[in-house]
């Protein structure tokens, strides 16, 4: 599923909405993760101004959305005058630094979002002070894929927001627990 940078979150809410309703349920599971992060965002106003490519582009570490779409192996849709290029939003975070993957003399384009596979679960999170209109303390997106008919980690990916000055990666734990 391909989204515009530029559409709103109340906006990316009604069409995952939509998703998840057409689309059998083994594919909509970082859908559904994201739709979790969405019903908490901010309040109503806010979703229907706020942008997902500028909560995105912001890199803020209080993000809901950034920790769930990084696990959910989500990919940006770059434009400049040099061209065009899709990067993963995983990249941008995986160091546990804020990067530079997306130049200044870029423009995000949209933001691709994969059906969940067979065998794969996503989670999300969010600790806040209320339910809405309030910054979380700590967001998470988890996914994990198993390997076909058993419990072995095929793929694994946690990233956290709210942790450090950026979204971060759990990149050794994920390492670790790859094959077990």
């Amino acid at each position: 599923l391909t989204v515009g940078a530029a559409c709103s979150l109340s906006l990316v809410k009604d069409i995952l909405r939509n998703a998840v309703s057409e689309l059998p349920e083994e594919k909509t599971k970082i859908f559904y993760a994201v739709l979790q992060q969405l019903r908490t965002l901010g309040g109503e106003q806010i979703r229907n101004i706020a942008s997902l490519g500028g909560n995105i582009v912001s890199r803020k570490s209080t993000s809901d959305l950034n920790p769930i779409l990084a696990a959910g192996n989500c990919t940006l849709n770059l434009a400049s005058r040099g061209g065009k290029r899709w990067i993963p939003l995983s990249d941008i975070f995986a160091d546990g630094v804020c990067n530079n993957a997306i130049m200044p003399e870029e423009v995000l384009v949209s933001v691709h979002i994969p059906h969940s596979r067979k065998g794969e679960y996503v989670s999300a999170f969010r600790q806040a002070p209320r339910r809405e209109n309030a910054l979380p303390i700590i967001s998470a997106g988890m996914r994990v894929l198993f390997e076909e008919g058993t419990d072995k980690i095929k793929d694994l990916s946690i990233f956290y927001g709210g942790a450090a000055s950026t979204t971060i990666c759990a990149k050794q734990t994920c390492q670790t627990l790859i094959g077990r």
